[in-house]
């Protein structure tokens, strides 16, 4: 008798076994899911031309150019996607090595989930390329304070051509604005086409109208019929820091001013390219990481 039951326990558990082996398989063979846009992944999109991605899943870290970041007062939390970075005020990671491919950047596109609030008052850096002993970055995101539910920010670009300086700020202001972008996560990209020199952004997979009041200060205007921008250059872009200003990491700069205010909301899937991607291929990565994929 005792036998028989070992028998029946035995096959019980082998039964067992399989059955959760066949729920695995099962489970794998669902991962395989038609292509959004032409591909299978996030991962897939431009992916010759990827060249920083910040996941936020297990630490700070880059993961193609293998930049190591340090927290302050940041933390991980749950993202749109995995885990996500979660600022606060004094919240920064910074990165003493900006890598090589950042600061070459002649054409960008900068893509990323963010979940924050209104604040009022200075402005929040999302990010910020350095530029050494300079007041202003090379390339950064900024959010200014607003008592709107609509989200004023600003992008900021340079090409550093001796002895002409020419300097980007596209500002998305007044009817510009970013409507509802508060308390949940939103899709953000904008690039940059060297080719062209034109500037795009889109929100959740939507082109925007670009403002009109895109300015270069110390040039010729494409936007008003002048001479093109062309490729940026980048100049004493050494540092790189998530959610501060280039101020948070010390010499050779100042301590920040009062209204340099650090992202104390979340970010997710923080990608840059180093082209103009197209249209297309922006729907296609915000229909895949909002799939999880």
């Amino acid at each position: 008798m005792k036998k028989q039951i070992t028998k029946m326990l035995m096959f019980a558990t082998v039964a067992g076994i399989t059955t959760f082996t066949a729920c695995k398989e099962d489970k794998k063979t669902d991962v395989s899911l038609p292509p959004i846009g032409g591909y299978n992944s996030s991962d897939d999109v431009a992916s010759a031309n990827l060249i920083s991605k910040w996941s936020f899943d297990e630490n700070f870290n880059e993961s193609k150019q293998n930049l190591a970041g340090v927290a302050t007062n940041a933390t991980l939390v749950t993202g749109k996607k995995g885990k996500a970075y979660q600022g606060a005020m004094g919240g920064f990671a910074g990165y003493n090595n900006a890598g090589t491919a950042l600061p070459a950047l002649k054409s960008f596109t900068v893509a990323f989930w963010m979940k924050t609030e209104k604040h009022e008052g200075g402005a929040q850096s999302v990010f910020m390329l350095s530029k050494d002993s300079a007041f202003w970055g090379n390339f950064f995101f900024l959010i200014e304070g607003t008592t709107s539910d609509s989200m004023f920010c600003k992008v900021h670009f340079e090409k550093n051509d001796a002895p002409e300086w020419k300097e980007q700020w596209i500002e998305f202001n007044g009817n510009n604005k970013i409507p509802n972008a508060f308390g949940k996560w939103n899709h953000v990209v904008f690039s940059y086409d060297a080719a062209s020199s034109k500037f795009a952004m889109y929100v959740n997979g939507t082109k925007l109208i670009v403002p009109a009041n895109v300015s270069d200060r110390f040039g010729s205007d494409p936007a008003a019929g002048g001479a093109p921008l062309g490729n940026l250059n980048f100049i004493k872009a050494n540092k790189f820091v998530i959610g501060g200003f280039q101020n948070n990491l010390g010499a050779p700069w100042s301590a920040p001013e009062t209204w340099m205010l650090n992202y104390t909301g979340a970010l997710d899937e923080f990608r840059v390219y180093s082209k103009a991607i197209a249209d297309a291929d922006v729907k296609a990565l915000y229909d895949l990481e909002n799939a999880g994929r």
